[in-house]
């Protein structure tokens, strides 16, 4: 098993991630339908897969997002909506929001989020088990399970049961 002190940062930013995905959900309804998590010694990526993403003050509320993870170590955060053909991208840098795009685009309704920390040495997360353990008891009550959610961790299944 892998020596998990580099990943402490980058768990805890997925989670908070996940805690932000979970505060979405106001309803019983669970909306996720899958999630494709992308775990570093530095960089998070995380895709939920949703029916339709809550929009209403977006910025307001990635913005308060980022400034909860600097405090964790993150320098970059981009922030994709994307909702009835529309993609909607929010860059952030250690001085705060730096852009904001909205285009059209086909993908799967939901998000993308990407945090970096700037680390040079980057180690791929292969403990599968720390992740469930750090994000599964905040995403797996809003997963969708009327059909077998897609859930992947640096490219390979994974399952919070």
């Amino acid at each position: 098993m892998e020596d998990l002190k580099p990943f402490q940062q980058t768990l805890n930013t997925a989670r908070i991630i996940c805690e932000f995905i979970a505060g979405e959900h106001y309803s019983v309804f669970r909306r996720i339908k899958g999630v494709t998590f992308g775990i570093s010694s530095s960089i998070v990526s995380m895709r939920p897969f949703e029916f339709t993403p809550d929009l209403s003050q977006l910025e307001e509320r990635t913005n308060a997002l980022f400034k909860t993870l600097t405090g964790y170590g993150v320098k970059r955060m981009t922030v994709m909506t994307f909702s009835c053909g529309t993609r909607i991208s929010l860059d952030y840098d250690d001085k705060g929001k730096k852009s904001r795009s909205e285009e059209s685009d086909i993908a799967l309704d939901g998000w993308l989020f990407r945090t970096d920390t700037g680390g040079r040495k980057d180690l791929i997360l292969q403990t599968p088990s720390a992740q469930c353990d750090a994000v599964g008891p905040i995403i797996s009550p809003r997963l969708d399970m009327s059909e077998l959610p897609e859930l992947f961790l640096n490219g390979e299944r994974i399952s919070f049961n």
